[in-house]
């Protein structure tokens, strides 16, 4: 399965967590992760999360961002040659 028919196929729940994370980040609730040392115990304090939005789903989503951005380069090549 290709990545764009990947994310195609996982559209409805992109459009309903998108929103809802901006709509946090907009309430000041910025998503973080504990901060592990060496040996990969806890701290008690929080890090936040560097990755964008978009990483996120991609990874929650297993889509390599890479690889869709080659097919939809790809696909808009193939429309602009069928173009008169």
């Amino acid at each position: 399965m290709s990545e764009c028919e990947k994310l195609s196929n996982r559209t409805p729940e992109w459009n309903a967590i998108y929103p809802f994370v901006e709509w946090l980040q907009e309430q000041g609730i910025i998503l973080s992760r504990y901060f592990k040392d060496e040996e990969g115990d806890r701290y008690e304090h929080l890090q936040p999360i560097s990755e964008s939005l978009e990483y996120l789903l991609y990874k929650y989503f297993d889509v390599d961002s890479i690889q869709l951005e080659m097919e939809i380069r790809e696909i808009l090549s193939t429309l602009r040659k069928a173009k008169p």
